[in-house]
């Protein structure tokens, strides 16, 4: 079993439906840790589909993602070091079908996603953010580290969304 907060509610089932409903050709994952929501979105795809998840590995100073594990579960076709705060420079504007954001999520977070990334996703695209809810906000990192909380920033996004709250929360949202 992969560890993961979303293995809890089964968000990885929710993710593989998701993937396999929208049929995405091109998608991109930020936070890999070992790999439970890139392992459903690959099951999502059935093989259709380009798959590239991006994470810190090592360079992460808190939890994260063993790089030699994940290459040889998952291929160095789909495991690529990426900073997500530096990787959409290389990432073009409407080239993107789906995004999947699970790196410690803050509202500073959703707010780069929406000022660097937004425009890379191409119409009909969706995104995939991990956190939202009110409940999320409150966790103890997000308190103890004074983070920004994720809600307000998405409520004042302009965008339409859904939310699945039941621990960790995971956000929805579709560019028209």
């Amino acid at each position: 079993m992969l560890d993961s907060s979303y293995a809890k509610n089964n968000y990885g089932q929710l993710i593989q439906e998701i993937v396999s409903l929208y049929k995405p050709q091109t998608i991109i994952e930020f936070g890999v840790l070992q790999g439970y929501s890139l392992y459903h979105i690959l099951e999502g795809t059935r093989g259709d589909g380009r798959v590239i998840a991006y994470d810190l590995f090592e360079d992460y100073q808190y939890r994260h993602a063993d790089r030699e594990n994940c290459r040889i579960r998952f291929g160095d076709q789909v495991i690529q070091y990426g900073d997500f705060y530096k990787k959409y420079q290389d990432l073009y504007d409407n080239s993107i079908n789906m995004f999947h954001i699970d790196i410690s999520n803050t509202g500073e977070t959703y707010q780069f996603f929406f000022d660097h990334y937004w425009d890379k996703l191409t119409p009909g695209g969706i995104v995939l953010l991990e956190g939202g809810s009110e409940a999320r906000d409150k966790i103890d990192w997000m308190v103890r580290f004074k983070m920004q909380p994720i809600r307000p920033v998405l409520q004042s996004s302009g965008l339409d969304y859904f939310t699945f709250t039941p621990y960790p929360a995971l956000t929805l949202i579709g560019k028209n």
